[in-house]
């Protein structure tokens, strides 16, 4: 089990922390990276079993989560994604006659 790295309350000075750390392990920094996650993993975990996953599946997802923001294509991945989408519809279509 992961263990919060920081107090369960919210305030701004968590929220620049985790940024900072985020941005540092955006750069390479591994030790960030493990702080990022443990300060976010039970949050995630808490709205991944919120969202319905049983505690099994919720772990799973939650693991899942930060092995896809760590893994080497994970920045390729999003600007694929992004670059391959459909384009959204901007309006309601009208029934066809």
């Amino acid at each position: 089990m992961i263990t919060s790295v920081l107090p369960a309350v919210r305030d701004e000075s968590r929220d620049d922390l985790i940024t900072g750390w985020a941005l540092a392990a955006r750069g390479g920094d591994s030790d960030a990276f493990d702080l990022f996650v443990r300060a976010l993993h039970p949050d995630v975990r808490r709205h991944v079993r919120f969202l319905g996953a049983d505690h099994q599946g919720a772990e799973d997802l939650t693991q899942d989560t930060f092995v896809l923001t760590k893994g080497p294509g994970s920045r390729y991945m999003r600007q694929r994604a992004s670059a391959t989408a459909p384009p959204e519809p901007c309006g309601h279509a009208s029934p066809a006659p």
